[in-house]
């Protein structure tokens, strides 16, 4: 299940539709929830080319990181 074991942290929505098996806004849909439930992040700020990370995993590899200032 692509959304149980995520091979990527960062992907592009259609990819993950893709990888799914769904359509785009299926796609859109699911992923709306899990932003809502904090577990994934969209990160480009727009409505085309969406790309998401999988908030989880990046914010393991950030701890312990000092963020650079500004």
């Amino acid at each position: 299940n692509i959304l149980r074991y995520p091979k990527k942290t960062i992907a592009k929505l259609g990819k993950l539709a893709q990888a799914a098996g769904v359509s785009v806004p299926t796609a859109t849909k699911a992923l709306a929830k899990l932003e809502q439930m904090g577990i994934v992040k969209e990160i480009t700020g727009g409505k085309y080319g969406r790309t998401y990370c999988y908030e989880t995993y990046i914010n393991i590899l950030n701890e312990g990181v000092e963020q650079p200032a500004g």
